[in-house]
């Protein structure tokens, strides 16, 4: 039984690599051209992401009986990786939106863009993962879950600092995506506590990240904003993803999946997320970046 669990991880894991080696190779890219290849890749890239996700949450669900344990390092580490893989897909298109977002400030037209429904729940997506990635990492730094070979590991550092690369640049672009600023504690502790295991790079992304902040303030709108179109979520599609059979189970040794966040494995439901990147294509994308609000 624990080598077919072992053998499921490794499968995801290396899922999850290839995953994110394909968003690198295909959806991003350099240049100013637009020639629909970033739609179309995105929408694969989601189709494929959407399959993933029902497998990953299944076997959360199977072997973990929907809570996690702070010491299951293997779960925790496939939440991480699946929310980075979606903070890596969504980036491209918080790329985009900030570019219209400055050319709109600097014609000094509105500081606030007017979102398609898809392109908004896939930033919303965005902002969600990013938030759980910094307030798993952050739940893990205070529990000292972070152990001296993980500091000097890439890949929390790379957690952290990406996810709060896009959180400073949707809190710009569409400040009502993110509900909570709490995400900034989560950031400054995860920093402390890995500069304090001796991570070198730590200090340098803390300070990359300020400058960020300092350079995307004059950009940011002062006051709320109006709401963004509400996502369509189906109800049912989301108590389909419920879990059950938590009796036996300690809470007070477990995260809740609501916490981090994954009780529909990522923002959406993978039918949500499929429907999604079939309605998402260049008019979207340029309905997002040419309209105003207020």
């Amino acid at each position: 039984m624990e080598s077919s669990v072992e053998h499921s991880n490794l499968t995801l894991h290396v899922r999850l690599s290839r995953l994110m080696a394909q968003t690198l190779t295909t959806v991003y890219g350099v240049g100013d051209e637009f020639n629909g290849t970033l739609i179309r890749n995105t929408q694969s890239i989601l189709h494929s992401m959407a399959e993933l996700s029902h497998d990953l949450t299944a076997f959360l669900n199977e072997n973990f009986h929907g809570l996690i344990s702070r010491a299951s390092k293997m779960a925790i580490r496939l939440m991480l990786a699946h929310h980075h893989c979606v903070v890596l897909t969504t980036r491209p298109l918080v790329m985009c939106a900030l570019h219209m977002h400055i050319e709109k400030t600097e014609r000094k037209t509105s500081q606030t863009l007017s979102l398609s429904p898809p392109v908004a729940s896939l930033l919303q997506c965005c902002a969600d993962s990013a938030q759980t990635i910094l307030q798993t990492l952050q739940t893990l730094a205070d529990d000292d879950l972070m152990g001296n070979a993980d500091a000097f590991l890439p890949f929390q550092i790379e957690d952290a600092s990406s996810s709060a690369f896009v959180l400073y640049l949707i809190r710009a672009i569409a400040p009502t995506l993110i509900h909570s600023s709490t995400w900034c504690d989560h950031l400054e502790c995860v920093l402390d506590k890995l500069i304090s295991k001796g991570n070198p790079a730590a200090p340098l992304r803390r300070k990359e990240l300020r400058q960020l902040e300092q350079i995307l303030a004059p950009l940011t709108p002062k006051s709320n904003p109006l709401p963004l179109p509400s996502v369509n979520v189906n109800s049912d599609t989301q108590n389909d993803n419920e879990f059950h059979g938590l009796d036996h189970v300690d809470v007070e040794e477990a995260f809740e999946w609501d916490l981090l966040g994954l009780n529909s494995s990522v923002s959406l439901p993978p039918r949500e997320l499929l429907d999604l990147a079939d309605q998402l294509d260049v008019e979207s994308i340029m309905q997002s970046v040419g309209g105003a609000v207020g």
